[in-house]
């Protein structure tokens, strides 16, 4: 089994996953998801530019080159987004 087959989003619709905005549901499931870290990792490995993985936009992750700092970065990002989500009342 791959860490896709692991993966909270599997069964959602994947149009959350590319929209302009971050989504709520996206953000929530990525915040949760036991594969974060692999899924993160695929796409900065892969440089996709398109959607929204491992709870990461591309304008945010595209300047991680490689796996060393994505734990780290993933702590930093979610702090970030929650003091701002909170800031603007964003539910």
């Amino acid at each position: 089994m791959t860490w896709k087959n692991r993966a909270e989003c599997i069964g959602e619709d994947p149009d959350i996953f590319f929209e302009y905005l971050e989504n709520e549901k996206a953000v929530k499931l990525c915040q949760a998801c036991e594969v974060r870290f692999e899924c993160l990792s695929y796409a900065v490995e892969n440089r996709i530019r398109d959607g929204f993985w491992g709870g990461v936009k591309w304008n945010s992750r595209r300047k991680l080159t490689n796996k060393s700092n994505l734990k780290e970065f993933i702590e930093k990002y979610d702090r970030y987004r929650n003091r701002v989500w909170n800031k603007n009342n964003i539910k």
